[in-house]
């Protein structure tokens, strides 16, 4: 992990409250948002490593392809991401999250170099090359399912070759400052910017990251906190559901997951990321919330390869 420093917290909420107020009755979890703000809140995040080039074209004049069914259809600058965590909670927090995507023949990845880089970056089979569609594997309580390729390539987030990363604490006192956010880095180079998966899927079967409910898979723990020594589990564990903008959270099935935006005509939907992008999650201070509360307890921020907002976190 890459961890990076030096932000200005009191402008980070004074930021955070302005843009609110101005985009959220018009642009909720949608892009096209003036650059000039999404540079201003971009700020907030010092380090954001900017990933991939420019955004390719909006039609078919330049070549352009109305929806990227194939991973070499995207722009090349665009064919990576970054995935960021920043803490706002006053303990250790741990996170369990996979980047997958489909590969092999008819999958979003097919080319083989193309996939031996993917491996090289951190990405493992969770369905081994030559399955047939259907073949579903079950992490925790989440099945993930083969719907196109021969196999089901996957990165663990929160996760350096096998070990997992804690989220520093924010013990500034202030609900609104935070530590980070560190970033998830390629196995081979360290570099931030990681082959773009088709899905962001809050499963794992880490044994310390329960499903409340079996056969509910939108309450598979995502994120869980630690006391200071970082090793007594505290506080109230986070699932999908309290995750913003999965497609748990937003009521729209039992699906624990982000999606990639494959189209390529500017609309996003408030569960999609989209090539190029980095995202920036926050872990708030809402541990010790109530059973029953279910408000959110992480919030999402994503930025398109030009710094342009598509998602800002909301309360």
């Amino acid at each position: 992990m890459r961890m990076f420093s030096g932000n200005d917290l009191r402008r980070f909420s004074q930021l955070k409250l302005a843009l609110l107020g101005l985009l959220t009755t018009s642009i909720i979890g949608c892009g096209n948002i003036s650059p000039y703000l999404a540079g201003q809140f971009n700020t907030t995040f010092p380090g954001v490593p900017v990933t991939g080039g420019g955004v390719g074209g909006g039609g078919n004049d330049n070549g352009a392809v109305d929806v990227y069914e194939f991973l070499d259809q995207i722009p090349v600058g665009l064919r990576t991401f970054s995935y960021g965590v920043a803490n706002s909670a006053p303990f250790p927090a741990r996170q369990r999250a996979l980047f997958v995507v489909t590969a092999g023949d008819g999958g979003f990845v097919q080319d083989d170099d193309t996939i031996l880089d993917y491996i090289a970056a951190g990405y493992r089979d969770i369905i081994p090359p030559g399955s047939p569609i259907g073949t579903t594997a079950t992490l925790g309580c989440v099945p993930i399912r083969l719907t196109r390729g021969t196999r089901l390539l996957a990165k663990t987030a929160g996760d350096v070759q096998g070990v997992a990363v804690f989220y520093p604490p924010n013990l500034s006192g202030e609900a609104d400052n935070f530590t980070g956010p560190i970033f998830d880095i390629r196995n081979d180079d360290q570099d931030p910017n990681i082959p773009i998966p088709e899905f962001v899927v809050f499963a794992t079967d880490d044994p310390n990251f329960e499903c409340a409910i079996p056969t509910q898979a939108c309450t598979q723990e995502a994120f869980r906190f630690f006391d200071i020594p970082q090793i007594q589990e505290i506080g109230k564990a986070v699932t999908s559901a309290r995750i913003q903008g999965t497609v748990c959270n937003l009521g729209l099935g039992q699906s624990p997951e982000y999606r990639l935006d494959r189209t390529n005509d500017g609309n996003v939907t408030p569960f999609q990321f989209v090539p190029g992008c980095t995202i920036v999650m926050r872990i708030l201070d809402r541990q010790f919330d109530a059973p029953e509360i279910n408000r959110v307890q992480v919030v999402w921020n994503v930025f398109d390869a030009e710094g342009n907002v598509v998602h800002i976190e909301l309360p």
